[in-house]
């Protein structure tokens, strides 16, 4: 089956990325790295959409620089 593309944004807030998914409303997570990412975003995609995760991809577009947060 043919996997749908999701665009996810990635921002940054201390220490995380902070994700969305402007076309699937309510898709948002966070991760400390691209592989938590986009594994968070897919989850997200699937359990609003009800599909499964084989059928997603997504392209993240990072906004900003990741700061590590303080100890």
């Amino acid at each position: 089956m043919k996997a749908n593309t999701y665009e996810v944004i990635a921002t940054p807030s201390d220490g995380w990325w902070c994700i969305e998914v402007p076309s699937v409303p309510g898709a948002v997570s966070q991760g400390r790295d691209h592989e938590e990412v986009v594994f968070m975003a897919i989850d997200a995609i699937s359990l609003i959409l009800e599909i499964p995760k084989e059928e997603i991809e997504v392209r993240v577009r990072y906004h900003g620089q990741l700061l590590q947060a303080r100890q």
